[in-house]
């Protein structure tokens, strides 16, 4: 049932884009139409960064749950792999979002005067978090890949720790560019913090999983009944 799942996931994903695109075509955008098409892409390239970040915590969480409930499936790690699986596809939809989000500012906001951009940069340091925060997501996006994977080999997880640097420039990009009196960026900016901190207590060994796979072990057969069944009974 994986694949049909990983459509499911995809197609929920694409969803806002797809209603901002008819939004964009229909002339339904509102008021202020550049707002809505930079907050919506921004906002929605933040939420798929938080789900990418959130399968590590919430598979430990959901094993942890599965084994005080008592239930058989779900107690351990490997049984929650499909999720994993499903971290390249939320990682890389999260930089085509991030990729509109920019295009939007290039086309409307700046008219792609690359002249002015130093001026705007100066001006405007949210945007230099956010020049910053698309060059790493170019590079993760590029080397998410499975050739990619073996090539680098324990290199590919120094590269794609990086993801955590590309949460705080998210979060000082949203907040520097929110008005006083502006709270929406704070829940999401509060979720990434909480996943930052989860990853530092992770490092530090406080949030690991016990040795015991939740699993009841298998009664060990007595070392005298063994050897009739392989060797037939002893002289």
């Amino acid at each position: 049932h994986y694949r049909l799942l990983w459509w499911c996931v995809l197609t929920l994903c694409l969803l806002p884009a797809t209603h901002l695109a008819w939004a964009y075509a229909s002339h339904q955008l509102g008021i202020n139409g550049l707002e809505t098409l930079e907050r919506t892409t921004g906002r929605w390239a933040v939420i798929l960064l938080i789900l990418t970040l959130v399968i590590t915590p919430g598979r430990v969480g959901l094993v942890r749950a599965c084994r005080r409930a008592g239930m058989h499936w779900g107690r351990r790690l490997s049984d929650w792999n499909p999720i994993v699986k499903m971290r390249r596809m939320l990682g890389l939809t999260c930089f085509a979002y991030a990729c509109a989000h920019v295009a939007v500012y290039l086309e409307f906001d700046l008219g792609w005067a690359w002249d002015i951009l130093p001026d705007e940069l100066n001006e405007k340091p949210y945007l230099l978090a956010g020049m910053l925060n698309l060059v790493l997501l170019t590079v993760v996006a590029a080397t998410s890949t499975d050739a990619m994977m073996r090539r680098l080999k324990r290199n590919w997880r120094r590269i794609h720790r990086l993801t955590y640097v590309i949460a705080l420039l998210a979060i000082a990009h949203w907040w520097w560019m929110s008005k006083p009196g502006d709270w929406r960026a704070l829940p999401y900016i509060a979720i990434l913090l909480v996943l930052l901190l989860y990853r530092v207590l992770d490092r530090l060994g406080w949030m690991h999983l016990p040795d015991d796979d939740g699993m009841p072990a298998p009664p060990r057969e007595n070392a005298k009944t063994l050897a009739q069944e392989t060797h037939g009974k002893p002289r």
